[in-house]
């Protein structure tokens, strides 16, 4: 019994293995060919198609157009003057500043009036003694352009809230024609609508002033230049200030405004 099941193995390993097994009918469900079948007529062309799907080669992911994100995101997005700017308290005595703009030209959504009033958390005390600044509050000067994008605020059952209607959701401070982020660093925006900050300042006034009222607050800042780069950090030792952008460099808005719909 011993030496049967022995010749019995043999065989097995032959079918396995030996040309006469590959000639046999292929095993499994009925149509399906055997695995030892798929192997011996595995063909070069097999091979390459094999490599192809399986290749190591990274295919680099398309670049972000962040300048389209950020308009997706937005309900409203408009260019516009500064006309004025009042300011209204709620019963509480919180003071809240009412910005109103001309509405130049919207680039995304639809607004047909011709002005627009934003109303943000922050201003002058009613007694004009001192106020309230709010980190997350936009503040503006009378007379300057701006690029806004715009998010619906949800309409609350407080009728002392002002802030009902519109929140700011990115602010682009428009000079010449050009952009800038609130502290006066330029816009820098590639072919493939990626953004990032120049290493310096535009050294007009306003880019370090915050008119509050009758107030006029200054703005610190650190003198150590920007890397460029989207986090705007620090410049780094294998990056030469003479490669990173300065603020001549910054983006035009109509460049900007049309990567909006590329």
């Amino acid at each position: 019994m011993m030496k049967h099941t022995a010749i019995m193995l043999a065989c097995a390993g032959a079918m396995l293995c030996g040309h006469a097994a590959l000639a046999a009918p292929p095993l499994g469900e009925e149509n399906e060919l055997s695995p030892e079948y798929l192997d011996a007529h595995f063909s070069a062309e097999d091979e390459k198609r094999m490599m192809e799907g399986f290749s190591d080669k990274i295919l680099p992911d398309a670049p972000a157009n962040v300048v389209k994100q950020l308009a997706e995101r937005a309900d409203l997005v408009f260019f516009g003057r500064v006309l004025d700017q009042d300011y209204v308290y709620d019963a509480k005595g919180v003071p809240f500043t009412r910005t109103r703009f001309s509405v130049d030209e919207v680039l995304k959504g639809e607004y047909p009036q011709a002005e627009l009033v934003l109303v943000q958390l922050g201003g002058p005390s009613a007694s004009g003694d001192g106020g309230v600044l709010v980190s997350d509050t936009h503040y503006f000067n009378v007379g300057e352009d701006e690029l806004l994008f715009l998010k619906r605020r949800q309409a609350t059952a407080t009728a002392t809230d002002a802030r009902n209607g519109y929140e700011i959701s990115n602010r682009f401070r428009v000079m010449d024609g050009k952009l800038f982020d609130e502290d006066g660093h330029a816009v820098i925006m590639n072919d493939a609508g990626g953004l990032s900050l120049s290493r310096d300042r535009h050294p007009d006034e306003r880019f370090a002033t915050i008119n509050m009222g009758t107030h006029k607050l200054y703005k610190q800042f650190s003198e150590r230049p920007r890397d460029g780069g989207d986090s705007g950090g620090e410049a780094q030792p294998n990056a030469p200030e003479t490669l990173m952008p300065t603020y001549a460099n910054a983006v035009e808005l109509s460049r900007f405004s049309a990567m909006m719909h590329k």
